[in-house]
């Protein structure tokens, strides 16, 4: 659960709100200009129809630590697979085209934040697909746009083809950087960091409790030999490489990695998860780690508590944010430099943090008590 966002004094904050209708293809591009504002769908509820963004913008609070409040929110993703930042003004979102419904396609759709207005990226659709989705678009390291393409595939298979392509906003492109990541398997990709100029990255996928992450390039998926714990150690490269239990209950798991400055890989992890099976293994504690992309022992930082929402590095490498639980100073999203010192508070309860492209600030999303989800942006730095 999480407490309602702090906020610095009116003297130093400026809010604004603007909304958007939820069914992101509700209008064809083709047929509105670029930045018209389409109208919700009748008979949808207002609570279900509109979607806030919220930016607080905290300048001049750079040295103020947020107070709690009361309250509590839970986040509901089911409609939303993803976000970035294109630039300061405008981000990039995955959607599903009918909230509700389990056989829509999601797309993505570029938001501009000051007015509200977006606009659906009609990027190519796989021929032999019923649908084809574009999920969790994310910054690489040199700017571009990166996401996860997945083909439902129109003949029964036991694979959804899954790829990481980078996109093209205008034209509406998107070009292969991997093969297929899931010949003859389903992979469940849920979070991708790449780095443009070393043409690979890394990703997580899985599930909440059998969860791993592993590298990926043009050559595919491989394992990433990190040794994980004190004591009582696993390799994060052992669940890609096979021969570990189905309910791996014989490793721990790891899952929000993030690329930094050189070859650092950033990520959570937990080897109290060894031992346990099913729920158990999402109420144990873990640790936030660095290790080389090379492989080797990774480094523990800071202790959180399972499972933390997003961790991000910002774009100087000096620092990273993330969203969760940590021991001592609670639930938010905290800023830590690199070598685990001087964690602090930032936002109370945003979740999946992104940096701005200039590393200005932080975005996260936070769903306050009307339900409505919200985007929040800080002015905060590593300094």
């Amino acid at each position: 659960m999480w407490s309602r966002l702090a906020r610095c004094s009116p003297l130093c904050s400026t809010r604004r709100t603007v909304t958007l209708a939820p069914d992101l293809a509700s209008i064809a591009p083709s047929k509105r200009p670029r930045g018209a504002r389409a109208s919700t769908r009748p008979g949808v509820p207002l609570a279900a129809a509109l979607v806030s963004l919220v930016a607080v913008v905290l300048s001049g609070c750079a040295n103020r630590q947020p107070s709690p409040t009361s309250g509590s929110v839970t986040v509901d993703m089911s409609a939303v697979a993803g976000w970035a930042w294109i630039d300061k003004g405008h981000i990039l979102i995955s959607r599903a085209v009918n909230e509700g419904d389990p056989a829509t396609r999601y797309r993505l759709s570029e938001v501009d934040i000051a007015t509200g207005a977006f606009q659906t990226i009609e990027l190519p659709q796989i021929q032999d697909c019923i649908r084809t989705d574009y999920l969790l678009p994310t910054r690489a390291t040199d700017g571009r746009i990166v996401a996860v393409r997945r083909c439902i595939p129109r003949a029964v298979s036991g694979d959804w083809p899954t790829w990481i392509v980078d996109v093209t906003l205008e034209p509406a492109l998107s070009v292969e950087l991997t093969p297929d990541l899931s010949p003859g398997k389903v992979l469940n990709v849920s979070s991708v960091s790449w780095d443009s100029s070393a043409e690979r990255g890394v990703v997580a996928f899985g599930s909440l409790i059998c969860q791993t992450i592993a590298g990926v390039s043009k050559a595919g998926l491989s394992p990433l030999d990190i040794t994980v714990g004190d004591g009582a150690t696993f390799n994060v490269g052992d669940r890609l490489a096979g021969g570990l239990r189905l309910d791996c209950s014989d490793t721990g798991q790891a899952d929000h990695p993030s690329l930094g400055v050189g070859d650092i890989v950033a990520f959570d992890a937990s080897a109290a998860a060894m031992g346990l099976s099913g729920e158990a293994r999402l109420s144990v504690p873990g640790e936030v780690y660095t290790a080389s992309f090379d492989g080797g022992m990774a480094r523990a930082l800071v202790r959180v508590r399972q499972p933390i929402s997003g961790l991000a590095i910002a774009p100087s490498g000096a620092c990273m944010a993330i969203g969760g639980i940590l021991d001592g100073p609670g639930e938010g999203t905290f800023l830590i430099r690199m070598d685990g010192s001087s964690p602090r508070r930032v936002l109370m309860d945003a979740v999946n943090p992104r940096w701005q492209p200039d590393g200005s600030g932080l975005g996260g999303i936070r769903i306050p008590p009307s339900g409505v989800p919200e985007l929040v942006i800080a002015s905060v730095g590593c300094d």
